[in-house]
């Protein structure tokens, strides 16, 4: 039942995509570019001719970096809907105050909801506009008020505009007056706007630093921090050490390298949904920030190996 459940769901995020496939079929393409994706990444790795330096590098990246780009792919084809669908959401709930403004003026001119609804309807207000002319379009089809206005809250999954209408609803059955209720409605969730976008302001700042730790220096400094590992290993062949410890010593190398890639996906997880936390309150936010973080933070760790792998090692090898 929960797996019908969220099908359904994941039906109507791909709707709302424009994407006409079901939920199945979806997920299998997603996969199956993911594959070729991957592989293309694999062929690419292999086809490369490179100095003799950072072929020890590249070799550990032909493991990692195909498994990382079919994760990237993955997730980016499977939350391409969820966070079109979110999108579309956060700008209905953004025109809301204005568009309940404006139903607010034109009933206080006299007008009736429906006419007030269809002037609402007529402004540029995005995709709250298309789901006013939804509604527009069931009361021309027959429907009453109340139901037509029913009909928005059940395409938008969103606490303000479920809300929104069913206070619309309740006043008119009691026969309050609409209008200042609407323009009531209208400044709270205008404050409501300003305090997400205060929150964003303040915390500039702390995203900054945890996205440069993530993505950035810490990827960086583990690179280093493998490749000097591999200058001691490659240092040793130069004194009279055994065979055995040698190999030993490679074999610790490649395990904390493992060790090191496997805390950089960890670091870019939990800093994905830190911001996701901290500038959305908003866990789900986090399939948007985790990819970015992953790609920039294994590109740096890569090209910081690279690059003192050439500088430091090239001349030991």
């Amino acid at each position: 039942m929960e797996y019908e459940n969220l099908i359904k769901k994941y039906a109507k995020y791909l709707e709302n995509a424009k994407i006409k496939i079901s939920p199945h079929a979806y997920l299998a393409l997603s996969i199956i570019i993911s594959f070729i994706f991957a592989f293309a990444v694999n062929f690419m790795l292999i086809s490369l001719k490179v100095p003799s330096s950072i072929a020890e590098v590249l070799a550990s990246a032909k493991i990692t970096l195909p498994l990382l780009a079919f994760i990237l792919s993955l997730d980016l084809t499977i939350s391409y809907p969820y966070l079109r669908y979110k999108r579309r959401i956060e700008e209905i709930e953004t025109h809301m105050p204005d568009a309940l403004k404006q139903m607010a003026n034109v009933l206080k001119a006299g007008a009736t909801y429906e006419l007030a609804l269809k002037e609402a309807s007529l402004a540029e207000y995005g995709a709250l506009k298309e789901e006013l002319e939804l509604a527009l379009r069931k009361l021309e089809e027959g429907e009453n008020f109340e139901n037509a206005l029913k009909s928005i809250s059940q395409n938008v999954d969103s606490k303000l505009v479920n809300r929104t209408i069913t206070i619309i609803i309740d006043s008119i059955k009691a026969g309050a007056p609409l209008a200042a209720i609407l323009e009531d409605i209208a400044e709270d969730a205008r404050e409501a706007n300003r305090v997400s976008r205060e929150r964003k302001a303040r915390t500039l700042m702390q995203a900054m630093f945890i996205f440069a730790t993530s993505a950035l220096i810490a990827p960086y400094i583990f690179g280093v921090a493998n490749s000097l590992i591999k200058i001691f290993t490659i240092s040793a062949r130069g004194f009279e050490v055994s065979t055995s410890i040698i190999a030993q010593s490679l074999a610790a190398s490649q395990q904390i390298s493992f060790m090191l890639e496997f805390y950089i996906f960890i670091l870019a997880l939990a800093s994905s949904i830190m911001l996701s936390l901290m500038r959305e309150n908003k866990i789900e936010k986090t399939l948007f920030y985790f990819p970015i973080i992953l790609a920039l933070a294994f590109i740096i760790y890569y090209a910081s190996r690279i690059i003192t792998s050439l500088l430091l090692i090239g001349g030991m090898v």
